[in-house]
């Protein structure tokens, strides 16, 4: 009988707070999904960085690759001279022949839009130091690629009048940029390994593999 009470009482209470009930599990469930919004948000948010971030690091290893051929281009404008050298007309001629085989190699209106994305990735995804560190890198090459295309040193002697860096130390920027990007990106230090892991890998690995040793 007891027993019978009991369930007879839980019964009661819950006919007669049916809808506080009802209310209490609406707003359960509202929560619950409105958790799981904010978490799929911040996920899809998380992944959208990465993927720029990906994407400003394949940009600053793109450039450098062209880099070496637009530095011996711009050695060479420099020797052609002032505009009011005798044998200037003649050098400056000479150099547009050597203008014009390196674009039959590098598409320069292409690189130049890269160098547009990179500045516009640099600004909106970097902060603070990184930030300045790829978009002066950036303007590098913009004020390179400018000064070749344009025959004229003018743009060279306003910003980079000390010179532009040679390939070996441009190279060796390119590289620490890199590192700091893959460590944002978070794939970490334990992804990166020194050039002496992959010279002693290709050595006594790879190249066995290959059967070339």
């Amino acid at each position: 009988m007891k027993k019978h009470m009991e369930i007879y009482g839980v019964l009661k209470f819950l006919s007669d707070n049916a809808n506080l009930i009802t209310s209490f599990t609406a707003i359960g469930a509202l929560v619950i999904s409105t958790i799981a919004i904010i978490k799929a948000s911040q996920d899809n948010k998380k992944q959208i960085i990465v993927g720029k971030l990906e994407e400003i690091y394949e940009l600053v290893c793109y450039l450098i690759v062209e880099y070496e051929e637009l530095y011996e281009l711009l050695l060479k404008l420099e020797t052609c001279g002032a505009e009011d050298d005798d044998n200037y007309l003649e050098a400056i001629e000479n150099y547009k022949l050597e203008l014009k085989k390196v674009k039959k190699k590098i598409d320069l209106n292409e690189l130049f839009n890269k160098i547009i994305r990179l500045h516009v990735l640099g600004n909106s995804y970097l902060s603070k130091e990184l930030r300045l560190e790829i978009l002066e890198y950036n303007f590098l090459f913009e004020c390179l690629i400018t000064t070749v295309q344009n025959c004229k040193l003018t743009r060279k002697n306003k910003d980079y009048n000390e010179g532009f860096p040679t390939t070996e130390n441009i190279r060796s920027l390119a590289s620490q940029l890199a590192t700091k990007l893959i460590e944002k990106i978070n794939l970490g230090d334990n992804r990166r390994s020194k050039r002496s892991d992959y010279k002693k890998y290709r050595d006594n690995v790879f190249k066995q593999k290959l059967k070339i040793i």
